[in-house]
């Protein structure tokens, strides 16, 4: 979803160099702040409203800019309040559209977010268009068999490992025959697919 939102992006007009972060355990504030900081080239302890500015700065007219969230577990919630109600608002307010911003935010597991507000997330349209300072839930589409042998040749790895495209057909396949495409069930017969074609690929290594 984050790759075809980005590939969207880029059709869309000029579309800067996004701001990606990774988090690697509990998502924070701090921690995404401290990316900011080492990305935007800011003290750490200035207040909120000086690194919206200083963020702002770096932006030209016609620019589309992205920040891209990986989040790797269900403890999102508060990260999640204060991104939107602090963060975000201020980061979009008064905007006069000479360039835009895009916030993407993935999140590795089942995450409805029962535990938000209702405030945070977009009720409705207003005027045709959607509140740009709220989030939006963006449902995950089914997977084809080509996206699932693409994304196994693009970053599975098991390129490095000897493997080719008759191969990545033969897992997408089988992937697919389990799965039918849907977004968990696809997921976990990768990851299965994945450990399998690994593990072989070790056994053959240290044969040789």
């Amino acid at each position: 979803m984050l790759r075809w939102l980005e590939n969207y992006l880029k059709a869309c007009g000029d579309l800067v160099m996004p701001f990606i972060h990774g988090f690697t355990k509990a998502a924070t504030k701090e921690d995404f702040m401290n990316a900011l900081a080492i990305q935007y080239k800011f003290p750490k302890d200035i207040e909120l409203g000086e690194v919206v500015k200083k963020m702002r700065s770096h932006f030209c007219a016609g620019e589309i800019f992205m920040i891209k969230i990986e989040i790797p577990t269900g403890n999102a919630s508060d990260f999640l309040l204060w991104f939107v109600e602090q963060f975000w608002q201020q980061f979009t307010e008064g905007l006069d559209g000479s360039f835009a911003v895009v916030a993407a935010i993935a999140i590795d597991c089942q995450f409805k977010g029962e535990s938000l507000p209702d405030s945070v997330f977009c009720q409705s349209k207003l005027n045709g268009q959607i509140n740009g300072q709220k989030m939006k839930r963006l449902s995950l589409q089914n997977w084809t068999q080509d996206d699932v042998k693409f994304w196994l040749r693009d970053y599975s790895g098991l390129g490095k490992r000897g493997c080719g495209m008759e191969d990545f057909n033969e897992i997408a396949n089988s992937v697919w025959n389990v799965a039918k495409g849907k977004p968990e069930s696809t997921r976990n017969a990768l990851l299965k697919s994945l450990e399998r074609q690994l593990k072989q690929a070790i056994q053959m290594e240290e044969r040789t």
